[in-house]
């Protein structure tokens, strides 16, 4: 045995190898799931709560002086409709008196103008109903010059009332979907350190954290929903809602604008070179900027997904990802520098104490050589 070996290298080749193949099994996968989703669902939603909580209050400005700003325009727009029919109202009020004159003239005529004036009353009914009832072609012409005059950029009560249910929406889904998740969390956290404290094979534990995930997880399919809509809907239409409202809509009350100036410390009326000197800022942007941003939603869309994606990727990894030629091969060689790899304090003291002997042997062979050399 001891002609078989010799020197004090280290010995390689030969041996056990462990051979990489075989498909999933679900043991091992719940196993993985048991021990590894729990993490995951509280850092997911932590993360989430955090950021609906934080874009919350920064939204809640934004949303109270844009709230404000559409109430006020719809108090406007009503009382104009109130004053135009009040006007009407009291025109259509004098016509009768008009008609009774004309009545009570026509009573007082003489007896014997009867029979001419009828005839001359008839003339008159036949070309006021020619006259009443158009024709088809210049009814349609008619209707067409009308529907020209009316303004595109006008703003309509229904209008404005569509936009007021999409901020309140928006606003009262974020607060809703930061409380659930924190209910959500805080009933976890106590079943995952219970599953992990207890022992494995624990059949109570595990299955109260398995209900704990479950319930997790179909909670990220819920909020799923409602961060697509109506969350993800309302925060990319919220910019186009600043242009309507500020741009192209009217009318425009004063007194709202300048409300709304004094909230944001911006100007509507701006000059392009008082803004390069920063003695100005527009309105619009700083508006836009205080409301829900889109990109938010997509981050808190791809965060929700995660834990699915973790399962997916958990069993696809042990039926064909750990499989294949360049991770088999790459998980073989980091296995082998982990069994080079000193592993224990004893073995790391004497593999650097081993260099340091070396080091000093061989420094010491050079001078004793330089120094021989010099006598010679």
């Amino acid at each position: 045995m001891s002609n078989a070996r010799w020197g004090n290298g280290t010995l390689r080749g030969g041996g056990i190898q462990k051979i990489y193949g075989g498909g999933p099994s679900m043991k091992s996968y719940k196993k993985k799931v048991d021990y590894r989703l729990g993490y995951c669902l509280i850092l997911c939603l932590a993360t989430i709560a955090t950021i609906l909580i934080i874009y919350g209050l920064f939204f809640l400005s934004g949303y109270q002086e844009l709230t404000t700003y559409v109430n006020g325009t719809i108090d406007y727009l009503q009382g104009q409709e109130s004053i135009s029919t009040t006007a009407d109202y009291s025109t259509s009020t004098e016509l009768p008196s008009s008609t009774t004159i004309t009545l009570t003239e026509v009573e007082s005529m003489e007896s014997t103008e009867i029979e001419e004036v009828s005839n001359e009353t008839m003339v008159l009914l036949e070309a006021a109903t020619s006259t009443m009832m158009p024709t088809e072609t210049s009814a349609m012409e008619a209707t067409t010059t009308t529907a020209a005059f009316v303004d595109p950029n006008l703003l309509t009560v229904a209008e404005l009332t569509s936009i007021y249910d999409n901020l309140n929406s928006s606003y009262i889904t974020v607060w809703n979907l930061a409380a659930m998740n924190i209910i959500i969390l805080i009933l976890l956290i106590p079943f995952t350190c219970y599953f992990h404290q207890r022992s494995p094979t624990n059949k109570i534990a595990k299955l109260l954290y398995r209900i704990a995930l479950f319930i997790a997880l179909l909670f990220l399919v819920g909020q799923l929903i409602f961060l697509i809509s109506p969350l993800f809907v309302s925060a990319y239409s919220f910019p186009g809602i600043v242009d309507r409202l500020f741009v192209t809509g009217k009318p425009q009350d004063p007194l709202l604008l300048a409300d709304m100036e004094s909230s944001y410390a911006c100007n509507f009326d701006y000059h392009e070179l008082l803004v390069q000197y920063r003695l100005q800022d527009p309105c619009i942007p700083k508006i836009k900027n205080s409301l829900f941003p889109a990109y938010t939603v997509i981050m808190l869309i791809v965060i929700d997904l995660i834990p699915f994606a973790f399962l997916i990727y958990t069993y696809a990894w042990d039926a064909c990802i750990k499989d294949a030629g360049i991770v088999r091969e790459a998980r073989y060689r980091v296995e082998v520098n982990n069994q080079r790899r000193p592993q224990t304090r004893e073995q790391i003291l004497t593999k650097t104490l081993g260099r340091e002997i070396v080091t000093t042997t061989a420094s010491a062979a050079n001078h004793h050589g330089t120094g021989n050399a010099q006598l010679v």
